[in-house]
């Protein structure tokens, strides 16, 4: 258990590498989280249905993260989203497909990834305003 008190009023919270999916659970009750960093933790892409409804957040780094192609299934519909930084995951071109529809990304993350220069111009190509930095 995280133990955060008043999560309804953050809006930037880093986690410890600690985190688990489990504590992640607490974060969904966090309405106006603008930054959520989980860099190095254990969150796996399980974990990430709970941010599910964060409609109001527009950085998420996952930096490090045990992650995957599937997990980011559930963050496919924050739109809201600005930045993201997957930098050194297991991510793929597989999982881009799920970015696609982030219009409102500036900035992605995938230095260190398994994505390739051939995904990441299919990705492009859907998002022409963002840069992507990375392979």
């Amino acid at each position: 258990m995280l133990g955060i008190r008043d999560l309804d009023r953050l809006t930037h919270l880093g986690l410890p590498d600690s985190t688990t999916d489990a504590d992640l659970a607490q974060v969904k009750n966090a309405s106006h989280l603008h930054s959520l960093w989980l860099n190095r933790t254990k969150v796996t892409g399980t974990g990430l249905i709970h941010l599910k409804g964060l409609n109001e957040l527009r950085v998420l780094w996952l930096e490090e993260t045990p992650i995957t192609d599937a997990g980011l299934i559930h963050i496919k519909d924050l739109h809201g989203l600005e930045e993201l930084r997957l930098t050194n995951t297991n991510i793929t071109d597989a999982g881009l497909v799920h970015l696609k529809d982030l219009k409102r990304l500036e900035r992605l993350y995938l230095t260190g990834t398994n994505v390739t220069p051939a995904g990441v111009r299919d990705l492009q190509a859907a998002l022409p305003a963002t840069t992507i930095l990375g392979p």
